[in-house]
């Protein structure tokens, strides 16, 4: 009897694990990834599809136009004010694994900022990039995501295998990173393989 008090007890607990219940942001992402549609577009004619060789290629034939220019470091830059309310750059660089992009982390930022000026403040460009953003893509709104303490913010749109996450770099710029969920959970399986 002992035994099976035991059974009982440790498939109750298998049963509780197995039913904890998602986030809102993994039940998103796995809707999503379900649909079985891919969206490779980034922003200027960049896609997630391109290879190291493609990217610098295309960016190196950008800049010969005058449309992209060197930034900080490796860094691109690409001047976006024609979408935003004010002067604004977006930095940018791929995150490869192999030669798959995983992710293009970008920075945004007003290119009038000052410290003193209420209307370049991080708030208000963040607000503006969330909407130029769904201009831009369409699909889903973003939704907001807090740290456990609520001290930090960011907010994620996910449309098929592309995410975009939203949030304060520093007291001037804004991050988004456009992030393959397709390809990171190929590249997660893989590895526990």
């Amino acid at each position: 009897m002992r035994k099976k008090g035991w059974i009982f007890v440790l498939a109750c607990i298998c049963f509780a694990l197995a039913c904890e219940p998602r986030s809102e942001y993994q039940k998103l992402v796995d809707t999503e990834l379900s649909r079985d549609v891919h969206y490779d577009s980034l922003f200027a004619g960049l896609s997630f599809n391109m290879t190291k060789k493609e990217f610098f290629d295309y960016c190196w034939e950008q800049n010969s136009k005058g449309i992209f220019i060197n930034g900080v470091g490796s860094m691109v830059s690409y001047d976006v004010s024609k979408s935003f309310s004010r002067p604004t750059k977006a930095d940018f660089y791929p995150k490869y694994v192999g030669n798959t992009m995983l992710e293009m982390p970008v920075e945004f930022q007003y290119t009038d900022w000052a410290l003193w000026n209420e209307e370049t403040k991080v708030e208000l460009l963040i607000e503006e990039v969330k909407q130029v953003l769904l201009a831009w893509y369409g699909g889903n709104d973003f939704i907001e995501m807090k740290t456990p303490d609520g001290s930090v913010s960011v907010w994620v749109k996910i449309d098929g295998n592309r995410q975009i996450r939203v949030g304060r770099k520093s007291v001037s710029a804004a991050l988004v990173t456009f992030t393959d969920l397709a390809a990171k959970e190929a590249l997660e399986s893989n590895s526990k393989s």
